[in-house]
């Protein structure tokens, strides 16, 4: 349940908001794409986005893909703009709005804003040994402890 002094600091005027957790600003709509249903944190968000002068939107959560959960972020953006109808297929104005990967991010020099990413995949056997009160073998522990530290580069002699 949120705090009841969550709902006064969002009568207050502000220069600028930021609201983090935005994935959890989350609404319902029907067939017809009308509000059935707001979460207490939505309504918070909707009287802050109201008295706020500009606002951004905090999330490291990934998008669901859901028109409804995206819409609903953008109206507390601009409720004039997108209002109280979800429509069936979202258009984003792209000089307003842009989605950007990590990879093609860049800080205010140019230069890359996030290291490269290098994923593999990276092999390993299994014993079959006696397991400990855990559940968990005592060489799975040790292949995961010395392949992080092989990983972080760092030199460690087997037991």
């Amino acid at each position: 349940m949120l705090h009841p002094l969550g709902f006064a600091a969002a009568e207050k005027d502000w220069d600028l908001a930021i609201l983090d957790e935005a994935h959890g600003y989350t609404l319902q709509v029907d067939a017809k794409g009308v509000i059935k249903k707001r979460s207490e944190r939505y309504k918070v968000a909707e009287k802050v986005a109201d008295k706020a002068h500009r606002l951004i939107l905090l999330t490291a959560t990934p998008h669901s893909g859901k028109n409804e959960s995206l819409w609903s972020l953008l109206r507390l953006l601009d409720p004039d703009a997108y209002g109280d109808r979800c429509p069936k297929k979202l258009e984003l104005n792209s000089i307003q709005y842009r989605k950007v990967s990590k990879e093609q991010m860049k800080d205010m020099s140019g230069e890359d804003l996030f290291k490269p990413r290098h994923p593999h995949t990276v092999g390993y056997e299994l014993e079959i040994v006696a397991e400990d009160s855990t559940g968990i073998s005592r060489s799975t522990l040790d292949m995961v402890v010395l392949e992080g530290l092989r990983q972080l580069g760092v030199e460690h002699e087997a037991r």
